[in-house]
């Protein structure tokens, strides 16, 4: 019986952090704040493999400059198809920049270096990037920077948003102001 009882305490030392380690990890995903955009894709090359640094030891840097001031810079991670994300990017236009990279052990194979130009970022909402990088070492570019008309769609926005708001503090105080007449009067 003794013997039973600590086979079954054994088995169970045993079994039990194996099932623990088999349950599927929990993953939460977070919405970026209504304030905040986000941008997430890949770095692959043209047949879909995660792109790394030339000495092989971590994935893609990807760089974000954003128009009017401020920079960014996200690691994609090879491990997971060279997927990369950030979802506290301040609203605006931004030009990405990938450097020259490898694909595989052998390094005998470069990947052109990226820059995508004119990337929009809106506050609460993702954009999706994939950089595909060709083979080549001569610097790729697309899009414009011609993205002088959709800042003024955003800042045409926010404009909207303060008179909103500007247009309720008034409402607020009228309301006030008929309260304190209302209690003044005998």
């Amino acid at each position: 019986m003794y013997i039973l009882r600590s086979l079954s305490t054994l088995t169970a030392l045993i079994v039990l952090p194996c099932v623990v380690h088999a349950q599927a990890p929990t993953v939460t995903a977070t919405e970026p704040s209504p304030q905040y955009g986000w941008l997430e894709g890949t770095v692959t090359t043209d047949q879909g493999h995660p792109v790394v640094e030339p000495d092989f030891t971590a994935g893609k840097q990807v760089k974000l400059v954003r128009h009017g001031g401020g920079a960014y810079t996200i690691q994609s991670d090879p491990l997971m198809g060279g997927f990369y994300s950030n979802h506290e990017l301040k609203p605006g236009i931004y030009d990405v920049s990938v450097t020259a990279g490898r694909y595989g052990n052998t390094g005998s194979a470069f990947y052109r270096p990226q820059r995508i130009l004119g990337v929009l970022i809106k506050p609460g909402q993702r954009t999706l990037l994939n950089i595909i990088m060709p083979p080549g070492d001569t610097l790729q570019e697309t899009g414009t920077t011609a993205g002088v008309s959709v800042q003024v769609t955003i800042v045409a926005a926010e404009i909207a948003q303060v008179q909103q708001q500007i247009d309720d503090l008034k409402q607020q105080v009228a309301a006030l102001k008929a309260s304190l007449t209302a209690t003044a009067k005998p």
